[in-house]
Parts: structure tokens; C-alpha cells; sequence
């Protein structure tokens, strides 16, 4: 039999805090290893049927017909235009500059007055050179005097030479003097006449009928000789001057028909012709320039306005013809896509010049043929479309 001090020496569970860990029971171990394994199961799975997708992928389902719009093509006659824009300018535009230096008495017109033909522009201070018109008139007045005295005593000089009554020098005097005042007159009478000039200058009319576009001087001011007063712009003589490349340019010639559309006046078109061709080019773009005149009855027009010109330049009657669109390929190789039974078939093509948004096919189709216009870029031989006629 045990000691009972022994018994009593042993800690018990409850006194020494300590417990024994509890185990699973053994169903609840083989659960937990199956729901594992379902797991993998399930992730093997997903990813065997990933693999294989990306291997072998399913073939994408049916496309149905593209929806195109085609045109059959039929001969009809085909007309060139060239558009060229510019702008609205007056044949007649002039800078009125003074032609002497004087102060600015008057100058009665503001920009936008119109002025007619004739009609004072501005004047200048003219004191001083009706002074010196005076001068020079009072001169010639004595110098006549003196002449006529010069002559008379030339004429006694003969007299009394021709009777050895005077001596030679007496008279060659009498002569020089007489030949040196009738050259002062002839001077004095060219600067008189040179003074009324420049007097006219002081009042400066309008060489044309027009408006006053612009003033650079005021009034009171001093008034350099060849320094612009006033810009004078007339108010007709209209005409259209426009940019032209230089391969438009060899389509051209002097009397041209053209139209001329100004797009502010609610497009309103003027039959006209080319009225001149400059020639140099424009530094800057390399382009001719050209001009017409608007008809005498144009209305409304201001120089600066914005002008179309239109040119009809080549008429080819019972031409093929295709939509800007129709056309693919990059330059140097155009082509199209013709519709045959419901299959898209390229053809290759031989384009001219483009005018309202067509172009001329001068080889490679037929009148008949179907042609597609819809710009896709999904076209390509051999698929089947859904055409729809262009209405």
C-alpha cells in the first residue's frame, strides 16, 4: 500500500494550471484531407482547361456578312473643276503721298468717306512758296527792263561801230551783256515756272473716284516730301487674285472662263474670265498668281473679302467614274473592290483627276460592274459582304 505522504507530494492537474492538449478525433483528420483534395482536384482541373484553351483555342464563331454600299458604275460625262482661293482687290489703290514739305492746313476726309474723282483731298501750307513766286515775278520784271535797256544800247553800239565811232570791246561789251540777261530772264522765268508747279502740289485732288481706307496724318502736321497723307481705294475696277500651283498653272491662259464665288455674299457666282497671269511666282509658297475681273454689276464687294475661283478645265464625255472613297492602296497603287455575287474581288485601276469628290478611272473598269464604295478596313478578297445600293 503507498505511503500517504507520497500521494500527497504529487501535483495534481488543478494545481499545477497545466493541460494535456486534446487530439482530434479521427473522422474529423480524414475530412479535412478530402476537402483538400477536392481542392486540388479542383484547381488542376481549371487549370488543365486553361492550358488547353490557350493551346487550342476554339475557332471563333461566324462572322455574318460585312454590310457594304456599291454603286454600278455607268458612263456619264465627267467635268474638271479647279477651285483656287484668294481674295477680293481693287485694280486702282494708291498711297496720296505730299510731293513738297509743308505743314498740313486741311485734310476734310475720315476713313470710310468716299471721295469723288477730281475731288480736294488735303492741302498744304503754301506761304512760302507764293512768296517766292512773287520774288521770281519781280525779278523778271527788272531783268526785262534791263534787257530791253541792254538791247537798245547793243543796237547803238552797231550804229557807231559800223561808223568806226566805237571800238570793238564797246561792243562785244554791249553783246555779253545783252546775251547774259536774256539768260538770267530764261532762268528766272524756268524757276517761276517751277514755283507754280510746286504751288499745285499744295492742293492734291483724287486721281480716282473711292474711299479713304486710311489717314497717317493728322492736321497741323508737317508733311514730308514722299511720306504717304492718305490711302485712297476705289470703289470699282473689282477683281479676284488668286494662288495657283504651278501644275494647275500650265492649265491656264489668258481669257480663261472661270466663275468667281465670294462665299459672304451668300454664294453668289460671276461669270468671268482670267484677266492676267503674273509672272513670277510668290517667294514664299512657289505659287502663280493670277487675276479676273468681277463684272461692272458685282455688288456688295470690298476689297479683302474672300474669293473662290472656279475653272472648268477638262470635259470628258461618257467617262467611268468612282466615289473619293472607293479608292484604296497607297499612291502608285490604287485599286478597288468589285462585288461579284456576293464576293469581294480586288481590281486594280487606273485613276485621272479628281473633281466633286470623284475620280476618274481611266482603265480597269467597266460600265456595269459593281463597285463597292463603303471604305473598310476589313476588305480583302474572297469575303462575302451584305451589299446595299447607293440611293
Amino acid at each position: 500500500m503507498p505511503d500517504s505522504s507520497t500521494i500527497s507530494d504529487r501535483p495534481s492537474p488543478a494545481r499545477s494550471g497545466r493541460r494535456k492538449p486534446s487530439r482530434l478525433p479521427l473522422y474529423q483528420k480524414w475530412a479535412g484531407l478530402l476537402i483538400l483534395l477536392i481542392l486540388l482536384i479542383l484547381v488542376a482541373t481549371a487549370l488543365f482547361h486553361l492550358v488547353r484553351e490557350r493551346l487550342s483555342p476554339a475557332p471563333p464563331p461566324p462572322q455574318p456578312p460585312l454590310p457594304v454600299q456599291v454603286e454600278t458604275l455607268a458612263p456619264s460625262d465627267f467635268q474638271v473643276t479647279y477651285r483656287w482661293h484668294g481674295s477680293v482687290e481693287v485694280d486702282e489703290r494708291a498711297l496720296i503721298a505730299a510731293r513738297v514739305t509743308s505743314a498740313l492746313l486741311e485734310l476734310p476726309h475720315r476713313e470710310g468717306d468716299r471721295v469723288a474723282q477730281g475731288e480736294v483731298l488735303f492741302r498744304l501750307d503754301d506761304t512760302e512758296l507764293a512768296g517766292e513766286r512773287r520774288r521770281l515775278e519781280a525779278a523778271i520784271d527788272r531783268v526785262q527792263h534791263e534787257l530791253a535797256g541792254a538791247k537798245r544800247d547793243l543796237a547803238r553800239q552797231e550804229d557807231l561801230r559800223q561808223q568806226n565811232l566805237a571800238s570793238q570791246k564797246s561792243l562785244e561789251d554791249a553783246r555779253l551783256r545783252a546775251d547774259v540777261l536774256d539768260a538770267q530772264l530764261a532762268e528766272a522765268l524756268a524757276n517761276l515756272d517751277l514755283t507754280g508747279t510746286r504751288l499745285g502740289y499744295t492742293i492734291v485732288r483724287a486721281p480716282f473716284s473711292g474711299h479713304i481706307q486710311q489717314r497717317f496724318t493728322n492736321p497741323g502736321e508737317l508733311a514730308l516730301a514722299g511720306n504717304p497723307i492718305l490711302e485712297l481705294v476705289a470703289d470699282s475696277g473689282f477683281k479676284a487674285v488668286a494662288g495657283v500651283s504651278q501644275a494647275d498653272l500650265m492649265l491656264l491662259s489668258p481669257a480663261a472662263p472661270v466663275s468667281l464665288e465670294v462665299p459672304s455674299l451668300s454664294n453668289t457666282r460671276w461669270p468671268a474670265r482670267i484677266d492676267r497671269i503674273y509672272p513670277a511666282l510668290q517667294p514664299q509658297t512657289r505659287k502663280a498668281t493670277v487675276a479676273a475681273l468681277f463684272p461692272e454689276d458685282a455688288a456688295g464687294l470690298k476689297p479683302g473679302m474672300a474669293v473662290v475661283v472656279h475653272a472648268d478645265i477638262l470635259l470628258m464625255p461618257d467617262a467611268i467614274s468612282v466615289p473619293v472613297q472607293a479608292i484604296a492602296g497607297l499612291p502608285g497603287d490604287p485599286h478597288v473592290f468589285v462585288l461579284i455575287s456576293d464576293s469581294v474581288h480586288r481590281r486594280n485601276v487606273e485613276t485621272g483627276p479628281r473633281s466633286a469628290g470623284r475620280v476618274l478611272i481611266i482603265q480597269g473598269l467597266t460600265a456595269g460592274e459593281q463597285v463597292i464604295v463603303t471604305a473598310h478596313p476589313s476588305l480583302r478578297d474572297g469575303i462575302e459582304v451584305r451589299p446595299q445600293a447607293i440611293d
